[in-house]
């Protein structure tokens, strides 16, 4: 298993990104153990964040730091795309690559279920196609505005899975 920088035009996100964990590691930790590069911006009221898209295990997510702020915000969040559906087993990924527990990371998501909303789409010929699923109807409705507003024929709705 690696760690690897990605594109960030890899990070095909639709709707808001979800921070599933907190690592116990600083950004730089990932600079110098993995060559992972930071971009940086100013965060209006957080001031400097540093942010990262990389792999691991073909998964795509963002690290990301706010190295002028608190100690927790210091240390490196795990962010997924919102139709990502596997937050657990990226989170263990992240464990087993740095040699940690679990339990010793500073904060991790406490919504670890499966994705209970889908996005799909009607065609002109009235075919469904789900495209993505999502843990929250607010996520899949944001998902939803972003594709109608692209100007495609198709129709977008949301609904519960299972229904």
């Amino acid at each position: 298993m690696m760690l690897q920088q990605a594109k960030i035009e890899d990070w095909k996100e639709v709707s808001i990104p979800i921070h599933i964990a907190q690592l116990p590691f600083e950004w730089t930790y990932f600079q110098d153990k993995f060559n992972i590069v930071f971009d940086e911006f100013d965060d209006p009221g957080l001031g400097i964040c540093k942010i990262a898209c990389v792999k691991i295990d073909g998964k795509i997510c963002g690290l990301e730091s706010h190295p002028e702020g608190s100690e927790i915000a210091r240390k490196v969040a795990i962010k997924v795309v919102s139709y990502e559906e596997e937050w657990d087993k990226i989170i263990g990924l992240f464990c087993s690559l740095l040699e940690i527990k679990k339990s010793e990371l500073p904060w991790i998501q406490s919504e670890l279920s499966p994705s209970k909303w889908e996005l799909y789409r009607t065609d002109d010929n009235a075919n469904e196609t789900i495209m993505h699923r999502f843990p929250n109807e607010e996520l899949a409705n944001k998902a939803r505005v972003t594709y109608e507003k692209r100007g495609h024929k198709q129709l977008y709705m949301v609904r519960k899975v299972g229904l």
